[in-house]
């Protein structure tokens, strides 16, 4: 398959992931959808997320719709969709959640969606999360809340250096695990924040 493809308006030839044509300088259709390539990352777990931010804010710059309302209508709607896809690219890899669960994806893996090589929660760890919702909703005081608060950060901590070492190992099923854990973690940290909330009005 050739890495060039002609630019849709001068038919010139350039590169695929190409913005602009070299020749004409008018927007490209979209050659790539994986969000690494996208924002022009390495496709790991851990990312330096300056650099995914400086990345996202470049491109996002040479794109965005407000810079092509003089231009013609196919180049307006090109640019929203460069638009587009950079902000559900960015939204999706500089959250630990969401990325891990992108590159699961890529590997065929989905945790909990009823899909192909689907990996469910294990029922120990359901037992553990039910646990610990149990003693948050019994906690009354607000420093009981703060160090649940402090315990699940920890917790949360734990489980994303593991998601990180098994990417590094390549395996996928033990990342999905922890991956499902940390969604679990994440919510119990949503829960957390709405008791803090409540003890101090």
């Amino acid at each position: 398959m050739s890495d060039l493809f002609a630019c849709y308006n001068c038919k010139n030839q350039h590169e695929i992931g190409s913005l602009f044509c070299i020749k004409c300088n008018y927007i490209q259709p979209i050659t790539r959808n994986d969000y690494f390539a996208v924002l022009d990352i390495k496709a790991e777990f851990w990312l330096d997320l300056e650099e995914l931010e400086f990345n996202y804010l470049k491109l996002q710059q040479l794109v965005h719709p407000d810079k092509f309302v003089t231009k013609s209508k196919p180049e307006q709607i090109l640019a929203l969709k460069h638009s587009v896809l950079l902000n559900n690219a960015y939204e999706t890899l500089k959250d630990n959640l969401s990325r891990s669960e992108y590159l699961l994806a890529q590997n065929k893996l989905f945790v909990n969606q009823g899909e192909g090589n689907n990996i469910n929660p294990d029922l120990e760890l359901l037992e553990e999360i039910m646990d610990f919702r149990t003693i948050l909703a019994d906690a009354e005081k607000l420093a009981e809340v703060k160090n649940l608060a402090d315990l699940n950060n920890e917790n949360k901590q734990d489980t994303i250096d593991k998601i990180k070492k098994y990417f590094t190992l390549k395996n996928y099923e033990n990342a999905a695990r922890e991956t499902i854990k940390l969604r679990y973690l994440d919510k119990i940290t949503l829960d957390i924040e709405l008791k803090l909330t409540m003890l101090t009005l």
